[in-house]
């Protein structure tokens, strides 16, 4: 491998410096936005590191709210939150170690990715660009400010798992002793990211039997042992991850129709290389269709999926790196393969192209080794090229400079270091002050986010998405027994809404007259128990 030029190297640097310069802006302006999932996860840490089970949230039980019980956490993959968790316990506050578990990601990938090309056979001027602008893309920035910790490790470690699988071609023996491990490590981070390991293993397959010389036998017995590492990999997922709880690929939870399930995962690559979907989902949120904006337009994404096909055809006939052409191609069909299964039939993964991200981190690397080669390109091709390298890198830094500035304006910074949209700094201080004042006297908090529960540190916790939920979520489920102490902590609005009344029937011991509201910005405390406030 001939060492990177100058060239190269100011194109790694820019990639490795590029999120330090982002971050730190970031962080001036505001505070990483947690989402739910990564909140949710974030409780099992804490839950584990005070000595509870692995990938379990430790919560007052059902039956006897004296007690805790452990939730095995199926619906998210650990790496979500072992990431941020690891920078956690290097004694950072929540919010510091967001922004530094997002930055090492992309240094990690940034690398992981330059290094994965080269043994692509990709020239370093070309591997080094590729890097630089998946450093800028908007998924890299968009935990600045809005952390997703399955986006953040995924971004992390792909790159690195694909370079393992790269360096396995032609070694058979070794197939069945790595290859588990790294689909297991894929789905680690991110349950979706197998879907990138199962399309590695048969790039893996058609490189290693390409110019092989064995015939029809060896490449038999070289698919049986892809074969049973899959099998051995998908086995270790379900026992060691998922265990026997549910995952968002259950059939008959969302009905996204046939049209659309099979043309999204068609478009989303190129999606997710470009930014695109983040603009599409920006016209959603103004027009208030977040929750179905890609089934209002099903017609025009079923209308570009020719135009994505040309683009796609356009690469791969181009793209000067043999090994990269084809696990393009390898990665493409098994994408839309799978994530055209999950949707038909009905699973609960988000229209989102994030999920696509492994494939889109492809579709840049090719771009940028076909816009350096030396091959006979019109100088307008090129340029069209460079500008859509840029448009994507720019596109990444605009947005995560609008977002930052709504952080800013928003102005939610909780004491644990997080913007909380939902919870003000005085309602914040609020929570910490009872949690801080009853916790140790066996106080359990209600909370209608996880994201709320992230303030409380001394309490026995109750964490819901409840917030976001009707009224007939409320019925089914009941608390037994009772707590010295109980609080909910709910959104303001619930106090002329019929989940107020449900939510209080969930706790059958506590009669109507001992619950005592207070509204504090657009938090409603509600609580309970012996030495309660009249």
């Amino acid at each position: 491998m001939i060492a990177p030029d100058r060239s190269s190297l100011r194109w790694i640097a820019l990639a490795l410096s590029v999120p330090v310069l982002v971050a730190g802006i970031a962080w001036q302006w505001g505070r990483p936005w947690l989402v739910s999932d990564t909140a949710t996860g974030l409780l099992a840490w804490q839950s584990w590191c005070a000595g509870g089970p692995w990938n379990c949230v430790l919560e007052p039980s059902p039956d006897d709210l004296t007690r805790d019980v452990p939730l095995w956490i199926s619906w998210w993959s650990p790496g979500q939150y072992v990431w941020p968790g690891i920078f956690l316990s290097l004694g950072l506050p929540l919010g510091a170690a967001l922004i530094a578990s997002a930055v090492v990601a992309s240094w990690i990938r940034s690398l992981g990715l330059f290094l994965f090309l080269r043994a692509l056979e990709v020239e370093a001027r070309p591997a080094a660009l590729a890097a630089a602008v998946e450093a800028a893309g908007w998924q890299i920035f968009w935990s600045f400010g809005m952390y997703s910790g399955g986006e953040t490790a995924q971004a992390a470690i792909i790159p690195w798992v694909f370079l393992a699988v790269a360096h396995l071609r032609g070694r058979t023996r070794w197939w069945l002793l790595a290859l588990p491990a790294l689909l297991l490590a894929a789905a680690f981070v991110k349950h979706t990211a197998f879907i990138a390991g199962l399309a590695a293993v048969a790039w893996l397959w058609w490189e290693s039997n390409l110019r092989s010389r064995g015939g029809w036998r060896t490449g038999a017995v070289s698919a049986a042992l892809a074969g049973l590492a899959v099998l051995l990999a998908r086995w270790a997922v379900g026992a060691w991850i998922i265990g026997a709880g549910p995952t968002p690929s259950g059939a008959g939870q969302v009905h996204h129709g046939w049209a659309l399930a099979l043309a999204y995962p068609v478009v989303a690559p190129l999606s997710a290389a470009t930014g695109v979907g983040s603009i599409v989902g920006r016209v959603f949120a103004i027009l208030n269709w977040t929750a179905d904006g890609w089934h209002r337009i099903a017609p025009w994404v079923v209308a570009v999926v020719p135009l994505c096909l040309a683009a796609y055809a356009w690469i791969f006939r181009h793209c000067p790196s043999g090994p990269l052409r084809r696990l393009l191609l390898v990665m493409m069909a098994v994408y839309a393969a799978a994530l055209a299964f999950l949707y038909a039939r009905g699973a609960s993964v988000s229209l989102e192209d994030r999920h696509f991200r492994p494939a889109g981190m492809l579709v840049v690397a090719a771009v940028s080794a076909i816009a350096c080669s030396t091959s006979n390109l019109r100088r307008s091709v090129r340029f069209c090229l460079a500008f859509a390298l840029a448009g994507t890198a720019a596109y990444g830094l605009a947005a995560e400079a609008a977002r930052a500035r709504s952080l800013f304006r928003l102005a939610r910074v909780s004491p644990a270091g997080l913007t909380q949209p939902e919870l003000t700094p005085a309602a914040a201080a609020e929570l910490r002050r009872r949690d801080a004042e009853r916790g140790p006297f066996g106080q359990i908090i209600f909370c209608a986010s996880p994201q709320f529960a992230l303030e409380v540190q001394h309490s026995r916790l109750i964490a819901t998405d409840a917030g976001s939920r009707p009224v007939s979520w409320f019925e089914p489920r009941r608390w037994r027994g009772r707590a010295p102490h109980l609080l909910l902590v709910l959104p303001a609005g619930w106090s002329n809404d019929p989940r107020l009344a449900a939510v209080c029937a969930c706790f059958p011991a506590y009669a109507p007259a001992e619950w005592s509201r207070t509204i504090m910005g657009e938090t409603l405390f509600l609580s309970a128990g012996a030495h309660t406030p009249p």
